[in-house]
């Protein structure tokens, strides 16, 4: 059992989300990045459909700041004698992984990354990340900056990410947003989410809650639930956008639909209250508990009360709705 589930959590690492395990998949379930089914947290949560570019989302075409590192990220590696193209060691390694020969993954990568293939920088970041590498937090960023240089949108993402914890490198919010537009410009859903949370919270620009709502509608498009929650939060409450409760009510809808954590509480609060919805009690308490049933502590809180008094004299959750943390 224990090899079995290694194999599906390398899996995981190559983006084939399918077969990562349920828990994995749930992108807020994991957050250590020494539990097994941490590589799977990087995996894209996607949907077939993407909306056009606009060119208030485009992400800057040039930028020192989104350059390939200039010193070397993969150590001069040598080509495998099994590949003789960037693509083919890709491949290559992808086998290696599968097939726990880590020493020939990394090799493979590391040549690959180092001619043009972004999609093995990140693999090879992901490798240091999962424990599968001695770990090199430096190199990781280095290493995803390079993939996202290439054209490889989770680099630019992971990239991001690590500029906004400064873990390995200087915090600075300001490539964080950066790196986050570039990575929603090439259509990952976790790139746009993270750059229209930054917006809303006025890190790395000033904020501005309409572009937020742009890239948080984006990011809800591509099936990014806690985007979609998040986005109706913003015009629920009318935060510096206009307020509409029955767009947020469509919101809460969608990503409530995607994933009962994000959305049911929200959608729950609105029907209680007959805000952007009809009214309805049954149903408001039915999310409720949907809501709790996935984990949202505040809707089991809410759902108790509510069953075990009379609806007249029920607490009702407040009218206003929560902005998912993450």
């Amino acid at each position: 059992m224990a090899a079995l589930f290694k194999h599906v959590v390398w899996r995981c690492v190559l983006d084939d989300v399918a077969s990562c395990p349920k828990q994995c998949r749930m992108r807020r379930a994991i957050d250590s990045s020494t539990h097994p089914c941490a590589p799977c947290t990087a995996a894209r949560l996607r949907s077939a459909r993407n909306p056009t570019t606009t060119a208030d989302l485009a992400a800057p075409t040039t930028s020192a700041d989104l350059a390939a590192p200039t010193t070397s990220t993969t150590s001069s590696a040598s080509k495998p004698d099994a590949c003789d193209t960037p693509d083919k060691c890709v491949q290559h390694g992808d086998n290696a992984l599968l097939n726990d020969r880590l020493d020939a993954a990394e090799q493979a990568y590391a040549w690959a990354c180092e001619h043009g293939a972004g999609a093995a920088c990140s693999r090879l970041a992901t490798m240091l990340h999962s424990g599968a590498l001695a770990p090199d937090q430096p190199r990781f960023v280095a290493l995803h900056l390079r993939g996202c240089a290439l054209g490889h949108a989770p680099g630019c993402r992971e990239a991001g990410v690590a500029h906004h914890k400064g873990d390995g490198v200087t915090h600075d919010p300001r490539l964080a947003l950066k790196l986050f537009r570039k990575a929603c410009a090439a259509k990952d859903a976790s790139g746009c989410y993270f750059a229209g949370l930054l917006l809303a919270r006025g890190e790395g620009a000033s904020t501005d809650p309409k572009q937020a709502l742009k890239y948080l509608d984006r990011a809800c498009t591509m099936a990014e639930a806690v985007a979609c929650d998040d986005a109706g939060a913003l015009l629920y409450r009318g935060e510096g956008v206009a307020q509409d409760p029955s767009g947020a009510v469509r919101r809460f809808n969608k990503a409530c639909d995607l994933d009962a954590r994000h959305g049911c509480f929200n959608l729950a609060v609105a029907t209680l209250h007959g805000r952007g919805v009809k009214r309805d009690r049954k149903r408001a308490v039915m999310l409720l508990h949907r809501a709790c049933a996935a984990g949202q502590q505040r809707a089991c809180t809410a759902v108790e009360k509510l069953v075990a008094r009379s609806p007249t004299k029920a607490a009702a959750p407040s009218a206003g709705v929560d902005a998912s943390s993450r």
